[in-house]
């Protein structure tokens, strides 16, 4: 599954976030790659995820930056190497260029429309108005009010009463 990683409080005193990384290449893949500029390591991990451009690199042929960019967005849409982003999420460093990879590097979902309705209901609350929310991220088909629906294969069907998109607080 394509992903991005993010390590998080590069702001605090002692942090090593170079040791972070080191440390999910052991635990999770070898081919997670800081995005930005290239460096040597950068260009070296690539290359061990892709034979093409290994061959290319030890060939001594000059590599552009967006060679390696674009090389880096299609194995991470194949989930054969994952982008890592450095930031401090509660001061708002490196969010940005998270949001950024996510929308490089993360393939979006092509759903269809028509078809059986196909999600994931994320998170369920009580609303003192509304009653029962449930939060539903959807991958396919369409959703009504008043349709009825199987959730998680049960028997019993569980009709929809009102769909509303949120907004942050707001509905």
């Amino acid at each position: 599954m394509p992903c991005v990683f993010f390590i998080n409080k590069i702001d605090r005193a002692g942090c090593e976030p170079e040791t972070v990384l080191d440390e999910l290449r052991r635990l999770c893949s070898p081919f997670i790659v800081p995005v930005g500029s290239f460096g040597e390591d950068e260009r070296e991990c690539l290359c061990d995820a892709d034979d093409a451009l290994a061959e290319r690199y030890l060939s001594g042929e000059a590599i552009s930056e967006s060679l390696f960019a674009d090389t880096l967005k299609r194995l991470s849409r194949e989930a054969k190497a994952f982008p890592c982003v450095f930031g401090s999420a509660i001061n708002g460093l490196g969010v940005d260029a998270l949001l950024d990879a996510i929308q490089t590097y993360i393939p979006a979902l092509e759903s269809e429309p028509e078809g059986e309705p196909s999600g994931v209901i994320y998170k369920v609350e009580h609303d003192p108005r509304m009653g029962k929310l449930a939060h539903v991220r959807m991958f396919g088909g369409t959703l009504r009010n008043r349709d009825s629906v199987k959730i998680n294969g049960e028997v019993s069907e569980s009709k929809i009463i009102q769909i509303r998109r949120v907004n942050g607080a707001l509905y």
